[in-house]
Order: C-alpha cells, then sequence, then structure tokens
C-alpha cells in the first residue's frame, strides 16, 4: 500500500481526529489573516498620509545665542545621506541696470511701497548650498539651462537664475550677462561712483518658472519675478560694495559671517517617511531642535499605531498558541497510534516513510482548512469594505494660500482624521496568503518531526505495551 492511500485511510479512520486538526488550522487562520490585515491596514494608512506630507523638517536653535552657521549645516550634510536640500539664504536689495525689472501691472499683484527710480526694485538671493528646497519641492521648475552647482560656489562665480516672465520682457537667453546695481542712478551721479564701485555682472546660467500662487502681500521686488537666485558668495561681494560706498567702516570676513547666522533653517529630505528616522538620528545634537511640525500627524496616529501593534500581538498570540496547542494534538495522535507506528516498524517500513506519511496526513488537513477560511475570510473582507470603502483618497489639507520661500514659509502640512481613515483599507493580498500558509505548514513539520524524533527513541516493544 502507497503513501497516499495509507494517508486516505488513516484520515477516513480517524474523523473525530480530523475535524479537531481542521477546526484547528480553520480558525488560526482566521485569525492570523484578521491580525495581518489590521496591521497591514494600519500601517498603509500611516505610511499614505505621511508620504504625502511635505518631507521638511525645522533645525531651531535653542536660544539666540547658540545661532546655526553655514559650517554647521555643511557638516550636518555630510553626515546625512537623507538630506537633499536646505534653505540658507541672505538677501540684498539691488537695481537693475542691464534690464528691466517687472511692474505691479504686469505681474498683477499688490505692491507695497516704493514705486520711484530711487527705491530698490530687484531682490538678489543667495543661496550657500547648490542644492535649493526651492526646485525639490516644486516651488519652482527649471524650464531652460541649468540649477547651481557646487562648481559655481567653489569658484565663486557669479552666475544666477532668473524667472522666465523677467526672461522674456528682457529677451535673456542663456549665457547672457545682466547687470545689477548698488545704488540708483541718482545716487550715482551725486555720489560720482563709477561701474566698479556698482555693478556687479551676473551670468545667467538657468531659466525658471514660479509655480506658486500669487501671494499679494509680498512686495513685488521679492517675488520670484524680480528675485535673481545666485550663490551666497556672490551676495557677500555685493555687502562688501555697498559698504564701501557708504563711508561706513567696511564688513570685515567675521562680521559678513556673522550676518549669516540664523536661529533656525529649513531641511528637506528625500521623502517624508524619512522624517521618524532622521530626527531619532539627529536628536542629539547639542543647543538644536528638530521640528517637523507634525503635531497633527502624531495625535490623529495615535489610534492607528495602536491598531497595528494590536494586529502584530494577535499574530504573535495565535502563532505561539498554536505551537503548543499544535504539539499537544501530534502527541496525542502518536500516542492514540502508537501500536500501529509499532506494527510498522515491525513491517520495515523507514523512519523517513513513516514520517512522510504522518506530516502528509496533517498537511491534507490543514490545506484543505486554510482554502476555506482564506475563502470565508475573503468574503467577509469584500463585504465589509464594500460598506466603509471611503468616497475619496486621501486629500491632505493644504492653506490656501501658499508663500512665498523667504523669512516666513507654509511648508507645514495640515491634516485630517480623514486622512487616515479614508487610507484604512482592509485588503488581502497574495503575499499575506504566502506568508499564513507557509508559517503553518512550517509549524507542522517541525511539531511533526520534533514529537516524531521523541517517539523513535523508544523500543518498538515499548511501543506496543
Amino acid at each position: 500500500m502507497n503513501i497516499i492511500n495509507r494517508v486516505k485511510l488513516s484520515i477516513t479512520r480517524n474523523k473525530k481526529r480530523a475535524i479537531i486538526f481542521f477546526a484547528l488550522f480553520f480558525f488560526t487562520n482566521l485569525i492570523l489573516l484578521t491580525g495581518l490585515t489590521l496591521a497591514g491596514a494600519s500601517d498603509s494608512a500611516l505610511n499614505s498620509v505621511r508620504s504625502v506630507m511635505k518631507p521638511v523638517i525645522e533645525y531651531k536653535s535653542i536660544d539666540e545665542s547658540h545661532e546655526i552657521d553655514v559650517q554647521e549645516i555643511q557638516s550636518l550634510i555630510r553626515r546625512n545621506d537623507k538630506i537633499k536640500a536646505v534653505n540658507y539664504v541672505r538677501k540684498e536689495m539691488m537695481f537693475a541696470g542691464s534690464f528691466k525689472p517687472l511692474t505691479k501691472e504686469e505681474i498683477v499683484l499688490m505692491y507695497d511701497g516704493g514705486g520711484d527710480e530711487n527705491s530698490p526694485n530687484i531682490s538678489l538671493s543667495g543661496s550657500y548650498f547648490a542644492d535649493m528646497i526651492q526646485f525639490e519641492a516644486n516651488e519652482f521648475s527649471l524650464i531652460n539651462g541649468r540649477l547651481l552647482e557646487q562648481s559655481d560656489f567653489d569658484q565663486n562665480l557669479n552666475v544666477g537664475l532668473i524667472e522666465m516672465t523677467l526672461a522674456n520682457k528682457n529677451n535673456i537667453a542663456i549665457g547672457d550677462t545682466i547687470t545689477l546695481n548698488t545704488c540708483s542712478l541718482k545716487e550715482i551721479e551725486n555720489l560720482g561712483l563709477v561701474d566698479d564701485q556698482v555693478q556687479m555682472e551676473i551670468e545667467v546660467v538657468g531659466i525658471f518658472k514660479n509655480n506658486l500662487n500669487d501671494d499679494e502681500n509680498t512686495g513685488i521686488m521679492f517675488k520670484p519675478e524680480n528675485t535673481i537666485y545666485v550663490s551666497g558668495k556672490t551676495v557677500d561681494e555685493i555687502t562688501y560694495m555697498k559698504n564701501a560706498i557708504t563711508n561706513i567702516k567696511g564688513l570685515s570676513e567675521t562680521d559678513i559671517e556673522e550676518s549669516k547666522l540664523k536661529n533656525s533653517v529649513l531641511i528637506a529630505l528625500e521623502n517624508a517617511l524619512l522624517i521618524d528616522d532622521f530626527i531619532s538620528e539627529n536628536q542629539n545634537i547639542t543647543n538644536r531642535i528638530f521640528d517637523a511640525h507634525d503635531e497633527q500627524f502624531v495625535m490623529y496616529s495615535q489610534n492607528f499605531i495602536i491598531l497595528n501593534l494590536f494586529g502584530k500581538l494577535i499574530v504573535s498570540i495565535i502563532c505561539v498558541n498554536v505551537v503548543i496547542v499544535l504539539a499537544l494534538l501530534i502527541a496525542m495522535k502518536f500516542y492514540e497510534r502508537k501500536k500501529e507506528l509499532a506494527s510498522m516498524f515491525c513491517m520495515g517500513v523507514s523512519k523517513t516513510k513513516l514520517y512522510t506519511q504522518l506530516v502528509i496526513e496533517t498537511l491534507i488537513i490543514q490545506f484543505i482548512a486554510f482554502s476555506l477560511s482564506t475563502l470565508l475570510f475573503t468574503v467577509i473582507l469584500i463585504q465589509t469594505n464594500t460598506y466603509f470603502m471611503p468616497e475619496n483618497n486621501v486629500q491632505v489639507v493644504k492653506n490656501d494660500e501658499e508663500l512665498i520661500f523667504d523669512t516666513e514659509v507654509d511648508y507645514i502640512s495640515a491634516v485630517d482624521y480623514s486622512d487616515f481613515t479614508d487610507n484604512f483599507l482592509m485588503d488581502i493580498n497574495i503575499e499575506m496568503i504566502v506568508f499564513s500558509y507557509l508559517m503553518q505548514v512550517m509549524l507542522i513539520c517541525i511539531c511533526e518531526y520534533s514529537i516524531f524524533c521523541l517517539i523513535v527513541k523508544f523500543r518498538i516493544r515499548r511501543l506496543m505495551e
């Protein structure tokens, strides 16, 4: 009689035992899939909401006596490959020399003063890092040329980026040189200044598009359309030029460095899912605080974190209990069939064939129970999602008004509890089914083998007693 026939005969002869094994695997699989589904759904909700939030952290000093300098940010970047861009800039107000700035009528925005020729009309924004957060966050998008590169900073090149509206008005193309003045034409004439004292030439290497909504409260010179983005060292040179003209003692290198100090710097990461790990890895920096401004996310996520832990606890408990119960049932099975096992030994059946038969018996029952419980769970899940399916996918609530990235920026995503519930979808997938099935098969094989090894150590005569 081959193994398959012996397996069939054994199952049909011992229906009561087969039913007990069936019930164990049926309910074990239902509970296991429930725990895995709860953990997966809550984890998916947390990750989905976090992933669409803005990946920005505010790096702050505890007080003004411990301000942040450029070197500190450079060191932080070297230690963390998660950092994608930073916002560390200085601004200088300039006058357009070889070109014309945009007017308030052309930008169709409210102007907050200073419209005569003696008022600055261009903002020079100097970044001390090549990767600019405005482009990483898609506030601006490059449409021609290139962004600032590290070589521009290393070689102290006076190169810059301008907005396409300003470029189109003045027919400025990539490679053109534009001139900026530190003083108005009237001041140049009255003070008898020459070009070398007041002019700064900037080579245009990139033209970008402004993707922000207009903010009428921003002065016209501060708008992206009238802002030229250059390296911080170019702005430092402008500062030296201005102080030389005003007959005030020129700023020393120390003075320039002190003028760069900041109380807070915004840091952009590759994605928002890295925020928690990044803060955890760097939270011990003396006199510094990392603030993700995610109080709403933390508050709303607590229930889903607990639900995630509850789902994992269910899986852990059922795994421990099923091992104990399964071991006891298998031991009882061996005890009830001890004479049968002894007879098979006497008939020359090898240990391998006998072990294989016993395992196959249990695996067949387990497979039937697993299939039926999975089918039942899927039907229940479909009905559950039919009643609780959200009408919309997650939508992170944003402020209607987008602020230009200057001294204050709205980089914080406001979330609502519905964002989490909309993403909390009970779902069963092939990975979950395979994991549940393989785990049960592994437990069966281990328990069967362990009990079998203990049994075969007894003598055949002992088994027949």
